[in-house]
């Protein structure tokens, strides 16, 4: 067991995939020697859905933010541009 994390960033702010097509975002917790995991939300459904492994679905054409959020409650946000 390692100890919690302090904070989360995407390692991309921005990413433009097509409608259709999935990717994977990537974020890094810090310290490096965390055991947990964030947890992924889409703003908007209809545009993306993202799973809890942070896979990115685009389902129709527009932006929609994906958040990244860690148990202390520091968390960071992902433009996904569907185009």
């Amino acid at each position: 067991v390692g100890p919690p994390a302090q904070s989360v960033k995407f390692v991309e702010s921005t990413v433009t995939i097509k409608e259709g097509d999935k990717t994977t975002l990537k974020a890094v917790l810090k310290p490096g020697t965390t055991v947990e995991t964030g947890k992924y939300k889409s703003e908007d459904k209809e545009i993306a859905v993202v799973t809890s492994s942070g896979t990115v679905t685009a389902l129709k054409t527009g932006e929609v933010k994906i958040t990244i959020t860690i148990a202390s409650g520091a968390s960071d946000t992902c433009t996904i541009i569907v185009e």
